[in-house]
């Protein structure tokens, strides 16, 4: 069974392209504990392999990776001592499973079981300083697509997003920081 986080594990989600690994760069710098987007890590993994776990090859076995690769994030972070980041979370998994047609009973039980921080830092669309890349290749509005999904995953599991201004990267640091302090300091 995954271990229920403790109230200091917070996820920052949203469409790709949005500044999320950034703003979680900045936030490892000021010292706090910060876990990779695992779609990222698997996309890549998989792409210089040739692995099985691509969404065009296998979708459930790519958006399993991810659930996979999130618990093992939850267990590590479950054993820290101050508060942890996640470049998206479980019920990211339910939207990819959603975006990809796979069946998503099985993501979304362990969303429901396992729970983050309440508050959710959602990054918006940024149009400005989205770019494509070979593994962001959808363009610009499909991506709002699937922001809209993850959004509506996380108002299903309850959760309280709080959307990052589209600002500096410091200015979205103490954004985050200012909220956690006066919400949970």
């Amino acid at each position: 069974m995954t271990p229920e986080l403790a109230n200091g594990n917070y996820i920052i989600t949203g469409m790709s392209g949005t500044g999320k690994t950034t703003l979680l760069r900045g936030l490892k710098n000021t010292g706090f504990n910060c876990f990779d987007e695992p779609a990222r890590k698997i996309l890549e993994y998989h792409s210089e392999t040739d692995g099985p776990a691509l969404p065009a090859k296998d979708p459930y076995a790519f958006v399993k990776e991810m659930l996979d690769q999130n618990v093992r994030d939850i267990q590590e972070a479950s054993v820290l001592k101050k508060p942890a980041f996640f470049d998206r979370g479980i019920p990211d998994t339910v939207a990819y499973a959603i975006r990809f047609n796979v069946e998503s009973a099985e993501f979304e039980k362990l969303a429901k079981q396992t729970r983050y921080n309440q508050h959710v830092f959602l990054m918006p669309p940024w149009k400005e300083i989205f770019k494509s890349d070979p593994f962001r290749q959808a363009s610009f509005e499909q991506y709002i697509d699937f922001h809209k999904l993850i959004k509506q995953v996380y108002l299903t599991l309850d959760y309280t997003l709080i959307e990052v201004p589209l600002t500096s990267l410091q200015h979205r640091i103490k954004f985050v920081l200012a909220h956690i302090e006066n919400n949970h300091g």
